[in-house]
């Protein structure tokens, strides 16, 4: 989950910027959700690999 999430951030926007960093791991992301009304957002990736690279994303907010 991600907390804080800064303004402006999409579904999109958002797997872009963990496309990023999962480039070359074995995995993706397979879903986003965005909590309405609160700076909330839930990232869930289909390999173990996967999520712990995208614990190492920035600029989207505080991983929790």
């Amino acid at each position: 989950a991600i907390k804080d999430l800064e303004e402006g951030q999409t579904v999109v926007s958002l797997k872009e910027k963990f496309g990023e960093v999962l480039e070359g791991v074995d995995g993706r992301v397979k879903f986003v959700d965005l909590v309405a009304d609160t700076p909330l957002a839930y990232i869930r990736f289909d390999t173990a690999e996967a999520c712990a690279k995208g614990l190492t994303v920035e600029g989207v907010g505080e991983g929790w």
